[in-house]
């Protein structure tokens, strides 16, 4: 990754990469990043090759935090789901509430400061969320070190599906009857000794793929 981690003491950072928005940069060391860049980059690719997220978003998913299981990664608290057919509301209170037991209250203003600021910027804002006029799909990943300097994570991915098509409202505060909004989230916690273990054989796996991450900071 090329884009410089630019932070000041008590400050926070979020960047956009695809359809993954990150939060909660501070003080990250770049090595400890370019992991975690390249597990979701690596995690992405290969869930893509294997399934439909507009489709099948629940085995998506579940294939997605099984790759970074797989490269050190350890599971830390039951998954969240929130499937509703006939939703009606707030995406961001939805979201809030499904992933509040997963994330800590400084990380719920910085995701929401980040989601507002995404939406001041059109163009990024654009590719964040995708082509599809129907269906919506985003990934939404707080990231802070723990008590003992292990990397702690929240994958959460939303997805819905407009019954209305054309719309004024942003996304993230969106309040109208949707056809179906998923949410799935799950923490995951990895320690040095992992991480440094994994390092090359990650590096190993990416080397290949043909497409790359492009990565937006806030």
């Amino acid at each position: 990754m090329d884009t410089e981690l630019r932070m000041e003491a008590g400050s926070w950072h979020a960047v956009v990469m695809n359809d993954t928005l990150v939060t909660g940069f501070e003080k990250q060391a770049v090595v400890d990043r370019n992991f975690f860049n390249n597990c979701i980059f690596l995690a992405s690719f290969k869930a893509n090759k294997l399934y439909d997220s507009d489709k099948n978003p629940g085995e998506w998913f579940d294939y997605y935090v099984g790759v970074l299981w797989s490269y050190g990664w350890s599971f830390d608290e039951e998954p969240v789901e929130f499937v509703q057919p006939q939703f009606s509301g707030s995406v961001q209170q939805a979201w809030m509430m499904s992933a509040a037991r997963l994330v800590t209250r400084s990380q719920l203003a910085q995701v929401e400061a980040a989601h507002a600021a995404l939406e001041k910027d059109a163009l990024l804002l654009a590719k964040f969320a995708g082509s599809s006029v129907k269906t919506h799909k985003s990934h939404i990943v707080p990231v802070r070190y723990g008590a003992n300097g292990e990397l702690v994570v929240v994958l959460s991915q939303i997805r819905f599906i407009k019954s209305v098509m054309r719309t004024t409202y942003l996304f993230w505060q969106i309040h109208q009857p949707m056809s179906q909004l998923d949410i799935r989230a799950r923490r995951l916690v990895i320690n040095r000794r992992a991480m440094d273990a994994n390092r090359e054989r990650l590096a190993l796996a990416i080397r290949d793929i043909p497409f790359k991450l492009e990565e937006h900071e806030l």
